[in-house]
């Protein structure tokens, strides 16, 4: 492919106008053109950099390219995207530093193409949060290329975590390919890490030592088989929590939990779906009230649950438990 001149940057009476008409005519500049900007106008970069992030999506391949999304909407949104458009043509060259990079405008967005591992493109990362002053990364990553090449991945997110010295506030992960060792290389060396996202495959054998305990923001997995009551009494210690398919843990369990949940504790927001043989059990000596308020959704149909009962904690949080066929719902988060 025939090599296209850099992007050019002409320095224009713009960057002389004060703070506010200069934020309006930014946001009616193509995104290309307010990047170019952050890496040569101090004045774009202090109206820009408030309250950004840096978010990276990893989708069904390799690491494969970046979008800086720049969206007209909202101007405290920075996005950079990982994505496997191979297909994409850049349509010019780059220049950052002594890099020339292959770009596409795609209006909205920027996108910048590569076929290598995350470690080639640091140096970009690095001046991106370096202009915007970034001070969070977040993570979405649907991979679907075997253990090993998901465990690789993986640790390079973290070098590359470690390279820009930038917390992850977030890191969702989507894949089949999660065996014990990478779930506990996610759940130690993500255990400073608020929002935690994991759905993909597990294992009903599968034991964390719990060396590092996670006290989330937010903690959801979709596969949840091999929680345990160790598990559960560590959740207290989180905020909200989301768990499917926790099939091994006793009546007398939950209602050891449950129980410690009316004591008092930080977890506030629940939606876990777990397993019940015998539902008096559960709830033991626990105080509740009848609600015939409760629907879920079955076939497609708002179905009206008879078992299903109240209970609050001194502090007024409100928990559903609620039985459905050989399934336990504790519910009170709407989200």
């Amino acid at each position: 492919m025939e090599a296209v001149e850099p992007i050019s940057v002409k320095p224009f009476p713009l960057f002389s106008l004060p703070a506010i008409p200069f934020y309006d005519i930014l946001k009616e500049m193509r995104s290309v053109d307010v990047f170019a900007l952050t890496l040569t106008s101090k004045k774009s970069q202090n109206c820009l950099r408030k309250q950004m992030y840096l978010q990276m999506n990893v989708v069904k391949n390799r690491w494969a390219g970046m979008e800086l999304k720049y969206k007209k909407t909202d101007l405290k949104y920075l996005s950079i995207s990982v994505n496997s458009e191979y297909h994409r043509e850049p349509t010019n060259m780059w220049k950052v530093g002594k890099y020339r990079i292959p770009i596409k405008d795609g209006g909205d967005y920027i996108n910048f193409i590569w076929k290598h591992q995350i470690e080639t493109h640091q140096f970009l990362a690095q001046a991106i949060c370096e202009a915007f002053r970034i001070k969070n990364l977040s993570f979405h990553v649907e991979y679907e290329y075997g253990y090993e090449a998901t465990w690789k991945l993986f640790d390079n997110i973290l070098k590359f975590r470690n390279h820009l010295k930038v917390p992850i506030f977030q890191f969702k992960i989507t894949s089949l390919y999660l065996n014990m060792s990478i779930y506990s290389d996610m759940l130690d060396r993500l255990s400073d890490t608020p929002r935690l996202i994991i759905t993909g495959d597990s294992y009903q054998n599968f034991t964390y030592d719990h060396q590092r305990p996670y006290p989330k923001e937010y903690l959801e997995i979709d596969h949840a088989e091999w929680i345990r009551l160790k598990d559960l009494m560590l959740l207290l210690k989180c905020k909200q929590v989301r768990l499917h398919h926790v099939m091994y843990v006793t009546d007398r369990d939950w209602n050891t939990f449950l129980v410690k949940w009316m004591e008092g504790c930080k977890l506030v927001q629940i939606n876990i779906y777990g397993n019940v043989i015998d539902f008096d059990v559960i709830l033991g000596k626990i105080p509740r009230k009848p609600n015939k308020n409760f629907w879920i959704c079955r076939d497609n149909m708002d179905v009206q649950l008879e078992n299903c009962y109240e209970i609050e904690r001194e502090d007024g949080t409100k928990l559903y438990v609620a039985k459905d066929d050989h399934n336990l719902i504790l519910f009170n988060n709407k989200e």
